[in-house]
């Protein structure tokens, strides 16, 4: 977040960071971390439970209430969001995204299950 960078920062994902830096109105600040992931669900599953993990920092600036991806905005030092981040993903790779999802991502009871199914699929022969 460049105009906030002291206090706030954003996960998010893409197939194209320069086009989509482009799109955020000037509010992007410097990358600080990018993970390459097999496929957009795997990022969708990291960054959600990125963002769940850290659901209590959740507060966006009064003058961003109406810019693209306000929910993602976090008040917590990039530093930190990082090391989650990191440790999250480390997670995916030992556990499988299944598995993973189904560990450290908030869901419905019955997403739940197809998780856990989907997640012994995985690993039986």
């Amino acid at each position: 977040m460049r105009r906030y960078s002291d206090t706030h920062c954003k996960v998010g994902i893409s197939f194209d960071p320069a086009t989509r830096a482009a799109r955020s109105q000037g509010e992007y600040g410097d990358e600080q971390l990018r993970i390459s992931l097999a496929s957009r669900r795997d990022a969708f599953l990291l960054e959600q439970a990125g963002l769940d993990g850290t659901r209590d920092s959740k507060e966006c600036p009064a003058d961003m209430t109406r810019w693209i991806g306000p929910s993602e905005i976090r008040t917590i030092p990039t530093e930190d969001m990082v090391l989650v981040i990191k440790w999250l993903h480390n997670e995916m790779q030992k556990l499988g995204p299944w598995e993973f999802s189904a560990r450290y991502n908030r869901m419905w009871p019955s997403q739940l299950v197809i998780c856990q199914q989907k997640a012994v699929m995985a690993t039986t022969p």
